[in-house]
């Protein structure tokens, strides 16, 4: 065999090899701030801009949110200034991450005043499923790659139990760029009966109510 052949195929199996062990890690951030480091990546802020789809986008500026003159999403948290973009409706929201993204994180939000689930899945299926309140503050949540070089991360699909929407926003990224749309997709069973006894136990009101009583 000579010596190019052998070479060539040494570089492709240390190549499957690095592609096979490399895997996604998905993490919750809680409430805190945006992590510096995600993994062993440096993260930056990153706007992805207007997401296909949404219902608005809010922004604050000196401790107020414009919110299309509704005065929503004032309980977002981490001292956060920028923009997070809004859904008003069950629909899950794709995020399309392009270029050589090793890490994002994002902070999400129930439109409601009350506990709801919410579910970010990246398209390896690595997952992280969060219990947020819209009356305490955003929560977020990452995912980066624990191999250095690719594959790369591709898309995330971000889905809400609250029934009037969610919002996402405050990014981090190590790498590319993300753009989004949202997608309208049917239910599931186990969707439901988690929403089912989330609105049982719970009476949650909207921003707009909240907004109308101030």
């Amino acid at each position: 065999m000579h010596l190019k052949t052998i070479t060539l195929l040494s570089a492709l199996a240390v190549l499957g090899l690095q592609q096979a062990r490399a895997q996604v890690t998905a993490v919750n951030i809680g409430t805190g701030l945006p992590p510096s480091t995600l993994g062993t990546y440096t993260m930056t802020s990153f706007d992805p801009g207007p997401i296909a789809g949404e219902s608005y986008y809010s922004h604050e500026t000196a401790g107020n949110w414009d919110g299309g003159g509704t005065g929503e999403w004032n309980t977002w948290g981490q001292n956060y200034t920028g923009n997070v973009y809004v859904e008003y409706s069950p629909n899950s929201l794709t995020l399309t991450l392009s270029g050589s993204v090793e890490a994002v994180d994002f902070y999400e939000e129930p439109q409601q005043f009350a506990n709801f689930y919410m579910t970010a899945t990246d398209s390896s299926g690595a997952t992280v499923t969060t219990l947020i309140n819209g009356d305490y503050g955003s929560s977020g949540i990452g995912f980066y790659e624990d191999v250095a070089g690719g594959p790369y991360l591709t898309s995330i699909t971000v889905s809400c139990t609250d029934p009037t929407g969610f919002a996402i926003g405050e990014f981090g990224i190590n790498g590319g760029t993300v753009t989004g749309s949202l997608n309208s997709v049917p239910d599931t069973g186990s969707t439901l009966a988690i929403l089912a006894l989330g609105l049982c136990g719970l009476v949650g009101y909207s921003r707009f109510a909240r907004a109308a009583a101030v």
